[in-house]
């Protein structure tokens, strides 16, 4: 049986420890995506659904997670993620849940006032985004142990 030199074997171990980190970045990139791309392609449908009467800010959502999602695919494709931009993306999942429910909690004067389904859209979407937050920052744990 070949054994790996010491530098070699520690290098394995790391990759090895960042697979689920790893795993949970690329799910996070597809939805992110798969997300940006439904919010650009039924930006009426959506902004109607949210009850929003500001006809741009769905599409401009859409342009931000597709951005957003090229960011997370950066981060999930190095051999060995990167603390600092990982933390920054779970950073951004806790900053994410935090505004969404304040959104969900404006009164209905506001222009950014939801309907109903809309508050339930917002909050599952913050809520997904959370666990995306949460595995990450699991997988940033056990890539370190």
């Amino acid at each position: 049986m070949t054994t790996l030199p010491t530098t070699q074997q520690t290098r394995h171990n790391t990759q090895h420890k960042a697979t689920f980190l790893k795993t949970s970045l690329y799910a996070d990139t597809i939805f992110t995506a798969v997300s940006g791309l439904g919010l650009i392609v039924f930006n009426t449908s959506v902004t109607n659904f949210l009850g929003w009467s500001i006809p741009w800010l769905v599409p401009t959502l859409g342009i931000v997670f597709l951005l957003y999602a090229l960011y997370l695919y950066s981060a999930a494709s190095a051999t060995t993620p990167n603390t600092f931009i990982v933390k920054t993306i779970i950073a951004v999942a806790v900053v994410w849940l935090i505004e969404s429910y304040i959104v969900i909690m404006l009164p209905a004067s506001n222009p950014l006032a939801l309907t109903t389904s809309g508050k339930w859209a917002v909050g599952i979407f913050a809520d997904i985004g959370f666990i995306f937050g949460l595995t990450q920052f699991l997988g940033l744990r056990r890539m370190k142990a």
